[in-house]
């Protein structure tokens, strides 16, 4: 997309807003299947890739995975799914210690 079209997306500002959780980074295991970014095809998002693929930091673009989230009903979900666009996830904070999970509840 070239950056008049790109500007008239974004509005006379230029800002956009974004809603969604910043997520860590994937760590792939032997099984994940590689990506294959000649072709397009991302089956694991592999950010220091994806970040070169969309120009690099020489053009400001910023390595940052934000996951998209999700509270609305099935209904709303097949309409999203059946018009092309991405359904997120229930928004949630998870503790990789389950220690500090079971603190906070106790």
């Amino acid at each position: 997309m070239d950056a008049v079209k790109l500007s008239r997306r974004l509005g006379e500002n230029g800002r956009v807003e974004i809603h969604g959780m910043i997520s860590p980074p994937f760590v792939p295991s032997m099984f994940t299947p590689e990506n294959k970014p000649e072709r397009g095809e991302w089956i694991w998002a592999d950010i220091p890739a994806l970040v070169e693929r969309a120009g690099g930091r020489a053009n400001n673009v910023q390595g940052l995975m934000v996951e998209v989230t999700f509270e609305g009903g099935s209904g709303e979900a097949s309409r999203l799914i059946d018009a092309g666009r991405p359904v997120g996830r229930q928004p949630g904070v998870f503790f990789r210690n389950q220690h500090a999970s079971y603190a906070l509840t106790w």
